[in-house]
Parts: C-alpha cells; structure tokens; sequence
C-alpha cells in the first residue's frame, strides 16, 4: 500500500497485539504459557547436552533478577554487561536483567580487551557477566571503567553438579580451554541463583517488579559500527523490543499452534538477530531454542542435528553456504527442517539456489538494522518466498525511498531506505548529534540503497554508506584505518569491501608505507592488526600504494580504491 510514495504493510498494526505492557512481561508470560515446554537446550560438540524448561527459564531468570535488585541495589538506568558464546547461562542472565528493569549491554567475546573496555566505559556498565573462557582478559578490560563487581559464567552452568564438574576437568586441565581467571569475582551463576532463591522464598515477587518498568527505558545498549572510528550503542526500549517481537508474529502468521518447533541458534546471541528473532522471539512463541557455543568448526552443529529434530534454522549466507560443503549435512539429519531464515547479511543468490537443490528449502530472508531492534522487512514465514527480495515491510512499519535531495523517488526507482515504526531506537546512548544525522522526523536512514516492486516486494541493491558487511558484521573502514595507522610503518591507510563468496564482503587494506620503511609486508600489517581487532575486522588483503586516492578535503574517495581492488 502506497500513500504519497510510503509504503506500509496491508496488516494493521496497533495497542492491541501488543504481547506486553513492558519485555519483561512478554518474558514472564511465555514462560507462564508454556511452562511444560522445553525452552532451551544447549549442545556440546561431543554430544553432551542440558535442557531447561520454560518453568526452568521463569525460576532462574526470577532468581537473578532478585539478586540484582535486593543484594546488589540496582536500579532502573543502571547497566550490566554481559560477554559470553550461547549458552544457557546467557540468556538466564539477560532475561534476570530486564525482569530487573536495568539496562543489559551485549558485549561480543571475542573483541579485543580494548574493543570491550571502550564499550563498558561508553555504557557506563557497573557489573560484568563474564563467561570464563575469556577469564584471561578481563583485569585488562574493566580498568578505568565504572565496573565494580564480576561475575564469572561457564559453559557448563545449569548442568547437573557431577556432569558439570567432569566437563570443566576436561576444558580445564586437559583442553586447555578454559584460562586462569585473572581477576578477583564475587559471585557464579549457582552462587548468584542460590541467594536469589532465598530472596524469592522470602517474598520477592517478580511479577509485581515488573509492573514499575517504564516501557521507554533502554532495556538494551546493542553497539553498532560507528563512521567516526567509534561504535555506538544504540538505546533499544521495552517499547522497541515488544513493538518487534508482536510485529513479527503477526506477520508471520504464528499461532499458539505452532508453538513446539526446534530452532537451532547458532548464531551469536550478542547479536541483535540472533537476540530479537532467535531467542527472544521464539520463545514468545513456545519454540524450542538449541544453542550451539560456536560455529567453527562447523562439525560443531551435527550433535544438534543429532539430538534435536531441528525444524527452523535462522542463519546467514556464510553459514548456509559452509553446511552445503558437510559431507554429514544430508539425509535424515535435516528431514525435519522446515523453516529456514536469512538476515543480518545478503543472502547470495547461487546460495539460495544450492540450498535449495540440497534441502529443498527456499530461505526466507528479512531485512533489518540493529537501530531498527531488528526486523522491519520480511518474506513472511506463512507463505511461500519470493526469491531475491526481502520480502515486505512489517505490521505498523512504514518505508519509503529517497534521493540525495530527500524527495521520494518513483516505484521501482532506487533509492536510500528509509524506516518508520515503533521498533526504531530511540537513539545513540550520549550522541546527539550522530541521532539527528540518522533519525529524521522519525524516519531511520538506513544509508542502504533499494527500491520496490509493482507487487511491493522491497529489493536491496546497493550500500550508500562505507559499511562493510563481514559474515553478518558490521566493520566501518573507518575503525580499521584507525588501527592500521597506529602501526609504526604505516604512514595513511585505506579500507574498503568487495564481494566475497564465502563472508558475503572481505576487507582490503590499501596501505602506505612510511618513510624508510620498504620492507614492510602483509604479514607485518596482519599481525598488528590481530593484536587490536577482533577477528572479522581484521583484513583478509593487504594491498601497498604509493598516495591514496583523496578528495580536495582530504576524504579517502573509497570507490576508486574499491575499483583498484576489484580489477
């Protein structure tokens, strides 16, 4: 449906499918209504595994949301971090955390101690959920930020005492997996769930708590790439994330029916899309979520397969493209899948094609920002997808096409995307400046490049911003030079992405070597890299050029950088 050049769904949306008054209460209900289901499993690559139940979910969620609030004081505007690979404790955490009414902020592991000190100090964070695996760190990582207590998280939280102490033997002393944690902590997840039961046997009722929520308070901080060098946490509300979560399921045609598939998560839950529509999403709507820690190697998945009939697997291009080339994804195994879902990165073309020769699947894919909470286009799950969009915009969501002047552009014209809902944030934490350059009169400036069909199906073309999407990440070159140019050797720098088959984009570093330095190579830029950057952002080419391409006002004109690289 078109009015004046904005399109919006033909599926009203309004108060009245709001699933909540606040998240918490969408959480607290689910829980309720499916409290004999299996909510969430987690497997181990050797097979060994651990479900909770909904009722499980509730208890220990209830259990960490009285400690935060009775032992520890917090408050609505305080904020928790957590840092952890999926596991059960993740997101026994973080649903404790908005039952609490405080504000969580998901950190990726496998940031650099840097990369995460600046998100702590940024958030204003004062607690840190830790999963012990990257003990090593975090002495480094809380310094000269506002942290005062941390908590340490394992793997094997929440499973049975003996089977859990065998397996921290093996990750620890024989593995090796697990380092010393080198800073004092507090509390663990058992000694954290042992006192907050004491709280709710005592009266507690996190019921009633949930009632004080304000639903315009920032239930997460999620850090997105920022094009100054720096990211930005996005303040995601309870409004936001319950406008999503009801969003979705109206557009997707979901019941109380079909509450009961398996979703495989293999997918980050740090990750807006793995968080919003993976977890959170799904167990509004009595879905089974299977964890899986890590994706490498992707071997890791088959004990999952194994063990659950998988009916559902959200995923992105990377993930959908390595399963086609295991020799053990086939046959029985996948039998039960059903529902396949693409987001958070393009979903190639050849991909979808082979999937689908392979599973006989077509992958529904979606569209979405971590500033939009996630969702706001889709290929609605009810129906069959149309191959090479994403689909249409959500329930209650408008989007509409612009030119560089800010006039709507024609039907099947291109255009920068722009959005308008109740699930767009509410702004960057503490940036001003950088909201208004992205928000405008409500409309969120997507900085992608689309256009509509006659029969309103929305079709991804190009990137207007210099964001590189690596295996569903964001990278900003920006963040990248900024590091490159540290190094001794360098003297400027240039970052951009191409086409990758594998990672959807790669980056490609053009660098320019500092006087006296002409013996500086590749490896030598790689290394330093490796040492500040998480692994995606680190370039996967290094290039040498004697000048980068400039504007007269000194800006890297990355298209001419972009062509050098691609002939």
């Amino acid at each position: 449906m078109s009015k004046t050049g904005i399109y919006t769904s033909e599926i009203p949306f309004g108060e009245e499918d709001m699933l909540g008054d606040n998240l918490a209460d969408v959480v607290v209900k689910a829980c309720d209504k499916h409290a004999a289901l299996p909510a969430l499993s987690v497997v181990l690559p050797n097979g060994q595994s651990q479900t909770l139940s909904y009722k499980d979910l509730q208890h220990y969620s209830d259990a960490v949301a009285a400690w935060l609030v009775k032992d520890c004081g917090l408050k609505s505007g305080d904020v928790v971090a957590l840092q952890s690979v999926n596991s059960l404790a993740f997101p026994v955490v973080a649903f404790g955390a908005l039952k609490a009414g405080v504000t969580l902020t998901n950190i990726n592991p496998m940031y650099t101690s840097a990369e995460a000190q600046y998100q702590l100090q940024d958030s204003g964070a004062v607690m840190l959920f830790v999963i012990d695996v990257f003990g090593a760190t975090v002495a480094e990582t809380i310094k000269d930020t506002k942290v005062r207590s941390v908590v340490r998280l394992s793997l094997t939280d929440l499973f049975p005492k003996v089977k859990a102490a065998a397996m921290n033997f093996l990750l620890q002393r024989v593995l090796k997996k697990i380092p010393e944690f080198n800073v004092p902590y507090e509390d663990t997840l058992g000694s954290i769930l042992k006192k907050g039961k004491m709280h709710l046997a005592s009266g507690f009722d996190a019921k009633t708590h949930i009632k004080s929520i304000n639903p315009e308070t920032a239930v997460f901080y999620q850090y997105t790439g920022g094009t100054t060098g720096r990211s930005k946490g996005a303040a995601l509300s309870h409004h936001n994330l319950v406008s999503n979560v009801s969003q979705g399921r109206l557009h997707n045609g979901i019941t109380d029916e079909d509450s009961g598939e398996s979703v495989l998560l293999v997918l980050p839950l740090y990750h807006v899309y793995a968080l919003a529509v993976g977890c959170i999403s799904s167990m509004v709507n009595g879905f089974h979520v299977v964890l899986v820690p890590s994706p490498k190697p992707l071997s890791n998945l088959k004990a999952a397969f194994e063990l659950c009939e998988i009916s559902m697997f959200p995923a992105i291009n990377t993930l959908f493209l390595g399963l086609l080339n295991e020799d053990w994804f086939k046959g029985d195994l996948i039998k039960p899948l059903r529902v396949c879902m693409s987001g958070g990165a393009p979903l190639a073309p050849e991909t979808a094609d082979a999937w689908k020769k392979h599973t006989g699947i077509e992958i529904h894919e979606g569209y979405g920002l971590t500033e939009s909470t996630c969702a706001a286009i889709s290929n609605p799950l009810a129906s069959e997808p149309v191959r090479s969009n994403v689909g249409k915009p959500l329930p209650g969501t408008d989007i509409r096409f612009v030119d560089d002047d800010g006039h709507n552009v024609p039907r099947g014209e291109r255009g920068e995307v722009w959005v308008r809902g109740p699930q767009i944030m509410t702004g960057y934490l503490g940036n001003p400046e950088a909201t208004a350059e992205t928000i405008e009169d409500g409309w969120l400036k997507t900085g992608d490049i689309g256009l509509i069909d006659n029969e309103g199906n929305v079709h991804i073309v190009d990137r207007k911003k210099d964001m590189v999407l690596v295996s569903g990440f964001n990278v900003f070159p920006t963040d990248i030079e900024a590091v490159l140019v540290t190094c001794p050797q360098v003297a400027d720098a240039g970052v951009v992405g191409v086409p990758d088959p594998a990672t959807g984009e790669k980056l490609v570093a053009w660098v320019v070597k500092a006087k006296g330095c002409e013996d500086l190579d590749a490896k030598t830029v790689t290394e330093h890299c490796r040492g500040e950057l998480t692994g995606y952002k680190v370039p996967r080419d290094v290039r040498f050029i004697d000048e980068l391409p400039k504007s007269p006002v000194g800006k890297v004109l990355r298209r001419e950088l972009r062509d050098q690289t691609e002939t």
